[in-house]
C-alpha cells in the first residue's frame, strides 16, 4: 500500500507543478504556490489565496476546477495517492493494537484525508531534511567517487525524496508524534524505527557499494 502511494503521489505531485504552471498565466493575480488539493469527502477539493492572502472567488475558483477535472490521469493519482498515504499512516497503528477510524466513499477511497498536497511536500520535506541532516552520498562515475554531496543537495525534489525514503518511516513518525501515551506503544515503536533505520542504511550501504 505504502508503495503504491508512493508512485501515485510523485506522479501526482509533478502533475500538479505542471497544472500550476498553466494557471499561473492564467490566473494572473492568485498566488499559485497556495493552490492546493485535498480529499474531502472521498472528492478532491481545490482551494488557493489572492496575492494578498484572501481566499479566491467562487468563480476563479470554479474555473480552475474545471480545468483540473479534465485532467483524468492527475485526478485519479492524487485521488489515489492521498487516499492510499492516508491508509498507510493508519496500519502503521496495528504495530500498537490501534486503528484511526477511517471512513470509505463507495468506490473505496478514504473520505477525509490526512493531508492536503501542501501539507504533505511541506512536511515531508523537513522529515527529510531532519533524517539526513548529517549524512552525504558519494558521486557517479562521472562526477568522481571521490566527490560527496550532501543528502538533501542531491535529493532536491519531493519526488526525489520521496523515491530515496519512501513513506513507511514517515507515517510511522506521523503516528508517532500523535499518539505517544501508552508506554507499551512507545518502546514499540522505538524498536520498530530502530528496525527501519537499519533496514534503510543497509539499503544505502549497498547502493555505495554498487
Amino acid at each position: 500500500l505504502a508503495r503504491s502511494a508512493e508512485d501515485h503521489l510523485s506522479k501526482g505531485f509533478q502533475g500538479f507543478e505542471a497544472f500550476k504552471e498553466k494557471q499561473a498565466a492564467r490566473h494572473t493575480d492568485i498566488d499559485i504556490n497556495s493552490l492546493d488539493v485535498a480529499l474531502v469527502d472521498g472528492q478532491l477539493k481545490l482551494s488557493a489565496l489572492d496575492e494578498n492572502g484572501q481566499p479566491i472567488s467562487d468563480k476563479q475558483l470554479a474555473s480552475i476546477e474545471d480545468a483540473f477535472f479534465k485532467e483524468e490521469g492527475l485526478v485519479r493519482s492524487l485521488t489515489l495517492g492521498l487516499s492510499e498515504l492516508t491508509e498507510s499512516i493508519a496500519h502503521s497503528t496495528s504495530e500498537f493494537h490501534r486503528d484511526y477510524d477511517l471512513e470509505f466513499s463507495s468506490e473505496g477511497i478514504v473520505k477525509d484525508g490526512r493531508f492536503s498536497l501542501n501539507d504533505l511536500v511541506q512536511e515531508y520535506n523537513q522529515y527529510f531534511e531532519k533524517y539526513h541532516k548529517d549524512s552525504s552520498e558519494r558521486g557517479t562515475i562521472l562526477e568522481g567517487y571521490d566527490k560527496m554531496t550532501p543528502t538533501t543537495e542531491k535529493y532536491k525534489t519531493f519526488s526525489e525524496r520521496l523515491e530515496k525514503n519512501g513513506l513507511e518511516i514517515f507515517a510511522t513518525l506521523k503516528f508517532a508524534r500523535e499518539r505517544p501515551s501508552e508506554q507499551l506503544n512507545i518502546y514499540s515503536l522505538i524498536d520498530l524505527n530502530a528496525n527501519s533505520l537499519i533496514d534503510l542504511n543497509a539499503n544505502s550501504l549497498i547502493d555505495l557499494n554498487a
